[in-house]
Protein backbone atom coordinates (compact mmCIF):
# COMPACT_ATOMS: atom_id res chain seq x y z
CA UNK A 1 0.00 0.00 0.00
CA UNK A 2 1.52 3.56 -1.31
CA UNK A 3 2.39 6.11 1.68
CA UNK A 4 -0.20 9.03 1.73
CA UNK A 5 1.48 11.89 0.17
CA UNK A 6 2.27 14.73 2.56
CA UNK A 7 -0.31 17.12 1.08
CA UNK A 8 -3.04 14.87 2.03
CA UNK A 9 -6.11 15.79 -0.46
CA UNK A 10 -4.52 18.75 -1.56
CA UNK A 11 -1.70 16.49 -3.81
CA UNK A 12 -2.80 17.30 -7.15
CA UNK A 13 -2.96 20.92 -6.95
CA UNK A 14 -0.53 23.13 -8.47
CA UNK A 15 0.43 26.35 -6.41
CA UNK A 16 2.77 29.01 -8.37
CA UNK A 17 2.71 31.36 -5.30
CA UNK A 18 3.97 28.85 -2.91
CA UNK A 19 2.01 25.94 -0.77
CA UNK A 20 -1.30 26.23 0.79
CA UNK A 21 0.50 27.08 4.46
CA UNK A 22 3.47 29.04 3.13
CA UNK A 23 3.55 32.56 2.24
CA UNK A 24 3.62 34.21 -1.23
CA UNK A 25 7.35 36.26 -0.73
CA UNK A 26 7.59 36.50 -4.81
CA UNK A 27 6.00 39.93 -4.91
CA UNK A 28 3.51 41.01 -7.24
CA UNK A 29 2.69 39.12 -10.27
CA UNK A 30 3.52 40.86 -14.06
CA UNK A 31 -0.02 41.16 -14.53
CA UNK A 32 -0.33 43.37 -11.79
CA UNK A 33 2.84 44.91 -12.48
CA UNK A 34 1.27 45.77 -15.78
CA UNK A 35 -1.88 47.14 -14.36
CA UNK A 36 0.29 49.52 -12.12
CA UNK A 37 2.29 50.56 -14.75
CA UNK A 38 -1.07 51.30 -17.24
CA UNK A 39 -2.17 53.14 -14.29
CA UNK A 40 0.68 55.42 -13.44
CA UNK A 41 0.84 56.74 -17.10
CA UNK A 42 -2.83 56.95 -17.19
CA UNK A 43 -2.91 59.08 -13.97
CA UNK A 44 0.62 61.13 -15.19
CA UNK A 45 -1.20 61.63 -19.20
CA UNK A 46 -4.31 63.15 -17.30
CA UNK A 47 -2.26 65.74 -14.94
CA UNK A 48 -0.32 66.89 -17.92
CA UNK A 49 -3.75 67.08 -20.32
CA UNK A 50 -5.35 69.09 -17.42
CA UNK A 51 -2.40 71.06 -16.58
CA UNK A 52 -2.25 72.42 -20.24
CA UNK A 53 -6.46 72.85 -20.09
CA UNK A 54 -6.91 74.60 -16.73
CA UNK A 55 -3.17 76.06 -15.89
CA UNK A 56 -4.45 78.62 -14.08
CA UNK A 57 -5.82 76.66 -10.93
CA UNK A 58 -3.12 74.41 -8.72
CA UNK A 59 -1.76 71.40 -9.11
CA UNK A 60 -3.37 70.23 -5.99
CA UNK A 61 -6.64 70.94 -7.19
CA UNK A 62 -6.33 69.52 -10.31
CA UNK A 63 -5.06 66.30 -9.05
CA UNK A 64 -8.07 66.57 -6.00
CA UNK A 65 -10.50 66.82 -9.24
CA UNK A 66 -8.91 64.03 -11.38
CA UNK A 67 -9.31 61.71 -8.32
CA UNK A 68 -12.82 62.43 -7.31
CA UNK A 69 -13.20 61.39 -11.12
CA UNK A 70 -11.14 58.11 -11.66
CA UNK A 71 -8.90 60.03 -13.52
CA UNK A 72 -11.16 60.92 -16.47
CA UNK A 73 -9.83 64.58 -17.77
CA UNK A 74 -13.51 65.41 -19.23
CA UNK A 75 -15.02 65.05 -15.94
CA UNK A 76 -12.47 66.55 -14.06
CA UNK A 77 -12.29 69.58 -16.50
CA UNK A 78 -16.13 69.91 -16.15
CA UNK A 79 -15.96 69.87 -12.16
CA UNK A 80 -13.20 72.36 -12.34
CA UNK A 81 -15.28 74.34 -14.51
CA UNK A 82 -17.75 74.43 -12.88
CA UNK A 83 -15.82 74.71 -9.13
CA UNK A 84 -14.31 78.24 -11.24
CA UNK A 85 -18.03 79.49 -11.93
CA UNK A 86 -19.15 79.00 -8.39
CA UNK A 87 -16.00 80.64 -6.69
CA UNK A 88 -14.84 82.82 -9.25
CA UNK A 89 -14.50 85.68 -7.04
CA UNK A 90 -12.49 83.77 -4.20
CA UNK A 91 -9.92 82.18 -7.17
CA UNK A 92 -9.29 85.96 -8.47
CA UNK A 93 -7.77 86.37 -4.47
CA UNK A 94 -6.22 83.52 -4.28
CA UNK A 95 -4.43 84.22 -7.42
CA UNK A 96 -3.67 87.43 -6.49
CA UNK A 97 -2.22 86.74 -3.04
CA UNK A 98 0.12 84.18 -4.73
CA UNK A 99 1.10 86.65 -7.68
CA UNK A 100 2.09 88.78 -4.43
CA UNK A 101 3.98 86.13 -2.83
CA UNK A 102 5.88 84.97 -5.77
CA UNK A 103 6.87 88.92 -6.48
CA UNK A 104 8.09 89.19 -2.71
CA UNK A 105 10.20 86.07 -2.86
CA UNK A 106 11.73 87.17 -6.39
CA UNK A 107 12.53 90.97 -4.65
CA UNK A 108 13.94 88.81 -1.39
CA UNK A 109 16.19 86.47 -3.54
CA UNK A 110 17.03 89.55 -5.74
CA UNK A 111 18.41 91.43 -2.59
CA UNK A 112 20.27 88.19 -1.46
CA UNK A 113 22.32 88.39 -4.95
CA UNK A 114 22.91 91.59 -4.62
CA UNK A 115 26.87 92.58 -3.38
CA UNK A 116 27.24 93.40 0.29
CA UNK A 117 26.52 97.03 1.66
CA UNK A 118 29.43 99.24 1.60
CA UNK A 119 29.25 99.56 5.06
CA UNK A 120 31.44 96.39 5.82
CA UNK A 121 34.29 97.18 3.98
CA UNK A 122 34.21 100.89 5.19
CA UNK A 123 34.23 99.02 8.24
CA UNK A 124 37.14 97.17 7.30
CA UNK A 125 39.17 99.76 6.29
CA UNK A 126 38.42 101.28 8.94
CA UNK A 127 39.91 98.58 11.17
CA UNK A 128 42.48 98.16 8.75
CA UNK A 129 43.05 102.30 9.86
CA UNK A 130 43.06 101.67 13.42
CA UNK A 131 45.82 99.14 12.89
CA UNK A 132 47.58 101.14 11.27
CA UNK A 133 47.00 104.14 13.45
CA UNK A 134 48.20 102.21 16.36
CA UNK A 135 51.45 101.13 14.10
CA UNK A 136 51.39 104.84 13.47
CA UNK A 137 51.90 105.78 17.04
CA UNK A 138 54.69 104.38 17.35
CA UNK A 139 56.55 105.36 14.06
CA UNK A 140 55.54 108.65 14.75
CA UNK A 141 53.01 111.91 14.21
CA UNK A 142 53.55 112.24 10.48
CA UNK A 143 52.85 108.77 9.52
CA UNK A 144 49.65 109.10 11.76
CA UNK A 145 48.49 112.10 9.94
CA UNK A 146 48.95 110.33 6.36
CA UNK A 147 47.14 107.30 7.52
CA UNK A 148 44.12 109.29 9.19
CA UNK A 149 43.59 111.23 5.50
CA UNK A 150 43.54 107.89 3.72
CA UNK A 151 40.88 106.98 6.16
CA UNK A 152 39.06 110.16 5.25
CA UNK A 153 39.69 109.73 1.76
CA UNK A 154 38.61 105.69 1.66
CA UNK A 155 35.10 106.84 3.88
CA UNK A 156 34.27 109.46 1.32
CA UNK A 157 34.58 107.21 -1.70
CA UNK A 158 32.88 104.12 -0.04
CA UNK A 159 30.10 106.58 0.71
CA UNK A 160 29.98 107.88 -2.88
CA UNK A 161 30.25 104.00 -3.94
CA UNK A 162 27.21 103.28 -1.55
CA UNK A 163 24.58 106.09 -2.95
CA UNK A 164 25.52 105.16 -7.03
CA UNK A 165 24.63 101.32 -5.60
CA UNK A 166 21.57 102.41 -3.67
CA UNK A 167 20.72 104.54 -6.86
CA UNK A 168 21.70 102.06 -9.34
CA UNK A 169 19.76 99.60 -7.08
CA UNK A 170 16.30 102.13 -7.08
CA UNK A 171 16.56 102.65 -10.74
CA UNK A 172 16.53 98.68 -11.55
CA UNK A 173 13.71 98.44 -8.98
CA UNK A 174 12.15 101.55 -11.00
CA UNK A 175 12.73 100.17 -14.66
CA UNK A 176 11.25 96.73 -13.50
CA UNK A 177 8.11 98.44 -11.97
CA UNK A 178 7.74 100.27 -15.56
CA UNK A 179 8.53 96.72 -17.55
CA UNK A 180 5.74 95.19 -15.32
CA UNK A 181 3.29 98.39 -15.74
CA UNK A 182 4.38 97.98 -19.59
CA UNK A 183 3.79 94.35 -19.91
CA UNK A 184 -0.02 94.47 -17.62
CA UNK A 185 -1.20 97.50 -20.10
CA UNK A 186 -0.26 95.43 -23.29
CA UNK A 187 -1.87 92.50 -21.96
CA UNK A 188 -5.09 94.20 -21.25
CA UNK A 189 -4.75 96.00 -24.91
CA UNK A 190 -4.21 92.67 -26.15
CA UNK A 191 -7.67 91.64 -24.25
CA UNK A 192 -9.31 94.54 -25.89
CA UNK A 193 -8.05 93.91 -29.37
CA UNK A 194 -9.00 90.03 -28.85
CA UNK A 195 -12.80 90.97 -27.38
CA UNK A 196 -13.15 93.62 -30.05
CA UNK A 197 -11.99 91.11 -32.70
CA UNK A 198 -14.57 88.92 -31.23
CA UNK A 199 -17.59 91.07 -31.23
CA UNK A 200 -16.13 92.24 -34.87
CA UNK A 201 -16.71 88.38 -36.11
CA UNK A 202 -19.98 87.92 -34.15
CA UNK A 203 -17.72 85.49 -31.90
CA UNK A 204 -20.20 84.10 -28.95
CA UNK A 205 -17.08 83.68 -26.77
CA UNK A 206 -17.63 83.62 -22.72
CA UNK A 207 -16.23 81.66 -20.02
CA UNK A 208 -20.00 80.78 -18.63
CA UNK A 209 -19.80 77.41 -18.53
CA UNK A 210 -23.34 76.00 -20.80
CA UNK A 211 -24.24 79.15 -21.60
CA UNK A 212 -25.20 78.05 -25.33
CA UNK A 213 -26.28 74.42 -23.92
CA UNK A 214 -24.21 71.14 -22.70
CA UNK A 215 -23.46 68.09 -24.83
CA UNK A 216 -21.53 64.82 -24.35
CA UNK A 217 -19.87 62.67 -26.57
CA UNK A 218 -23.51 60.74 -26.58
CA UNK A 219 -24.67 63.92 -28.72
CA UNK A 220 -22.26 63.10 -31.27
CA UNK A 221 -25.18 62.05 -33.93
CA UNK A 222 -27.39 64.94 -32.39
CA UNK A 223 -24.20 67.38 -33.76
CA UNK A 224 -22.95 65.86 -36.46
CA UNK A 225 -23.61 68.82 -39.06
CA UNK A 226 -22.54 71.99 -36.64
CA UNK A 227 -19.16 69.25 -35.59
CA UNK A 228 -18.40 68.20 -38.85
CA UNK A 229 -19.10 72.46 -40.30
CA UNK A 230 -16.70 73.59 -37.05
CA UNK A 231 -13.99 70.80 -37.86
CA UNK A 232 -13.84 71.92 -42.17
CA UNK A 233 -13.59 75.49 -41.03
CA UNK A 234 -11.58 75.73 -37.99
CA UNK A 235 -9.74 72.81 -37.76
CA UNK A 236 -9.41 72.62 -41.54
CA UNK A 237 -9.90 68.70 -41.08
CA UNK A 238 -12.30 65.97 -43.41
CA UNK A 239 -14.20 64.50 -40.59
CA UNK A 240 -15.11 61.75 -43.05
CA UNK A 241 -11.50 61.01 -43.64
CA UNK A 242 -10.58 60.67 -40.19
CA UNK A 243 -9.85 57.21 -38.16
CA UNK A 244 -12.68 56.71 -35.69
CA UNK A 245 -10.39 57.28 -32.99
CA UNK A 246 -9.63 60.28 -34.62
CA UNK A 247 -12.77 61.31 -34.95
CA UNK A 248 -13.72 60.66 -31.21
CA UNK A 249 -10.60 62.81 -29.73
CA UNK A 250 -11.67 65.44 -31.95
CA UNK A 251 -15.19 65.80 -30.59
CA UNK A 252 -14.09 65.69 -27.52
CA UNK A 253 -12.00 69.02 -28.12
CA UNK A 254 -15.83 70.20 -30.04
CA UNK A 255 -17.68 69.34 -26.98
CA UNK A 256 -15.52 71.14 -24.20
CA UNK A 257 -15.43 74.31 -26.76
CA UNK A 258 -19.34 74.05 -26.81
CA UNK A 259 -19.57 73.90 -23.31
CA UNK A 260 -17.58 76.52 -22.67
CA UNK A 261 -18.84 79.23 -24.86
CA UNK A 262 -15.73 78.92 -26.69
CA UNK A 263 -17.01 78.12 -30.45
CA UNK A 264 -15.64 81.02 -33.07
CA UNK A 265 -19.12 81.38 -34.52
CA UNK A 266 -22.83 81.13 -33.23
CA UNK A 267 -23.42 78.90 -36.15
CA UNK A 268 -21.22 76.08 -34.66
CA UNK A 269 -23.96 75.78 -31.42
CA UNK A 270 -27.39 75.65 -33.81
CA UNK A 271 -26.78 75.30 -37.33
CA UNK A 272 -30.36 74.58 -38.37
CA UNK A 273 -31.36 78.01 -36.66
CA UNK A 274 -28.33 79.87 -37.93
CA UNK A 275 -29.75 78.84 -41.30
CA UNK A 276 -32.59 79.46 -40.96
CA UNK A 277 -32.20 82.92 -39.03
CA UNK A 278 -29.95 83.76 -42.36
CA UNK A 279 -32.74 82.76 -44.82
CA UNK A 280 -34.91 84.71 -42.90
CA UNK A 281 -32.95 87.77 -43.07
CA UNK A 282 -32.05 87.03 -46.92
CA UNK A 283 -35.73 86.88 -47.27
CA UNK A 284 -36.19 90.38 -45.90
CA UNK A 285 -33.91 91.94 -47.54
CA UNK A 286 -35.29 90.74 -50.74
CA UNK A 287 -38.74 91.82 -50.10
CA UNK A 288 -37.03 95.42 -49.35
CA UNK A 289 -35.65 95.55 -52.65
CA UNK A 290 -38.50 94.36 -54.65
CA UNK A 291 -40.76 97.16 -52.56
CA UNK A 292 -37.62 99.64 -53.19
CA UNK A 293 -38.21 98.41 -57.27
CA UNK A 294 -41.91 98.21 -57.26
CA UNK A 295 -41.70 102.17 -55.98
CA UNK A 296 -39.64 103.01 -58.55
CA UNK A 297 -41.36 101.33 -61.16
CA UNK A 298 -44.69 103.06 -59.99
CA UNK A 299 -42.71 106.31 -60.00
CA UNK A 300 -41.61 105.90 -63.69
CA UNK A 301 -45.20 104.45 -64.89
CA UNK A 302 -47.04 108.10 -63.00
CA UNK A 303 -44.14 109.98 -65.06
CA UNK A 304 -44.70 108.34 -68.13
CA UNK A 305 -48.74 108.76 -67.05
CA UNK A 306 -47.87 112.89 -66.28
CA UNK A 307 -45.89 113.11 -69.80
CA UNK A 308 -48.65 111.84 -71.75
CA UNK A 309 -50.94 113.65 -69.95
CA UNK A 310 -49.32 116.86 -70.90
CA UNK A 311 -48.65 116.53 -74.31
CA UNK A 312 -52.62 115.60 -74.38
CA UNK A 313 -53.33 119.13 -73.51
CA UNK A 314 -50.63 120.89 -75.49
CA UNK A 315 -52.07 118.95 -78.67
CA UNK A 316 -55.68 120.48 -77.58
CA UNK A 317 -54.56 123.75 -77.03
CA UNK A 318 -52.53 124.06 -80.28
CA UNK A 319 -56.15 122.64 -81.92
CA UNK A 320 -58.30 125.27 -80.50
CA UNK A 321 -55.65 128.17 -81.57
CA UNK A 322 -56.03 126.46 -84.92
CA UNK A 323 -59.13 126.44 -84.89
CA UNK A 324 -59.92 130.10 -83.37
CA UNK A 325 -57.20 131.43 -86.14
CA UNK A 326 -59.20 129.96 -89.00
CA UNK A 327 -62.46 130.94 -87.20
CA UNK A 328 -61.30 134.77 -87.97
CA UNK A 329 -59.82 133.99 -90.88
CA UNK A 330 -63.13 133.34 -92.24
CA UNK A 331 -64.76 136.09 -90.44
CA UNK A 332 -62.70 138.51 -91.83
CA UNK A 333 -62.86 137.11 -95.89
CA UNK A 334 -66.88 137.09 -95.19
CA UNK A 335 -66.62 140.78 -94.06
CA UNK A 336 -64.71 141.72 -96.96
CA UNK A 337 -67.04 139.86 -99.27
CA UNK A 338 -70.03 141.59 -97.46
CA UNK A 339 -68.32 144.93 -97.94
CA UNK A 340 -67.75 144.30 -101.76
CA UNK A 341 -71.13 143.26 -102.23
CA UNK A 342 -72.05 146.65 -100.46
CA UNK A 343 -69.69 148.93 -102.26
CA UNK A 344 -71.42 147.16 -105.59
CA UNK A 345 -74.75 148.25 -104.63
CA UNK A 346 -73.43 151.39 -103.50
CA UNK A 347 -72.34 152.06 -107.41
CA UNK A 348 -75.15 150.95 -108.74
CA UNK A 349 -78.02 153.48 -106.55
CA UNK A 350 -75.21 156.24 -107.60
CA UNK A 351 -75.28 155.68 -111.59
CA UNK A 352 -79.05 155.49 -111.30
CA UNK A 353 -79.01 158.85 -109.05
CA UNK A 354 -76.63 160.17 -112.28
CA UNK A 355 -79.58 159.22 -114.77
CA UNK A 356 -81.82 160.55 -113.00
CA UNK A 357 -80.31 163.61 -112.54
CA UNK A 358 -79.49 163.99 -108.40
CA UNK A 359 -76.39 165.17 -108.17
CA UNK A 360 -77.00 165.51 -104.44
CA UNK A 361 -77.64 161.62 -103.95
CA UNK A 362 -74.94 160.90 -106.59
CA UNK A 363 -72.16 162.94 -104.34
CA UNK A 364 -73.08 161.41 -101.20
CA UNK A 365 -72.44 157.96 -102.03
CA UNK A 366 -69.12 158.61 -103.87
CA UNK A 367 -68.16 160.33 -100.56
CA UNK A 368 -69.23 156.92 -98.85
CA UNK A 369 -67.90 155.02 -101.47
CA UNK A 370 -64.42 157.04 -101.31
CA UNK A 371 -61.84 155.28 -99.08
CA UNK A 372 -60.67 156.69 -95.97
CA UNK A 373 -58.43 159.82 -95.78
CA UNK A 374 -56.32 160.21 -92.94
CA UNK A 375 -55.72 163.64 -93.60
CA UNK A 376 -59.61 164.48 -93.15
CA UNK A 377 -59.83 162.80 -90.05
CA UNK A 378 -56.88 165.24 -88.24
Amino acid sequence: MAAPHSLGDQAGMEYTRGGPDQADTRGATLVEKHNERMQTEKENLAVEKLSALMPSLGAKLRAHALAKTDWDVDAALALLRSFQVAQLEKLNAISKKRKRIQEDIQAAGEAAAAPPAAGASGSGSGSSGDSGSSGGESDGDSGGGRRSGKRKRSSKRDSKDKKSKSKKKRSKKEKKDKDKDKERERERRSKRSRSADVEARGKPHTTEFGKFGVIREADADRKRSEFMAWALDVKKLDVEALAKWEERELFKEFVEEFNTGSLPHRRYYDLAAYELSKAQEAAKTAAVKASARAGTRKAAEEGDEQELHRRRVEERQREQEKRVREAMEALRKGGMADEMRRQEMLRAEMALAYKTGDKAKAQRIMERLAPDDPAKKR
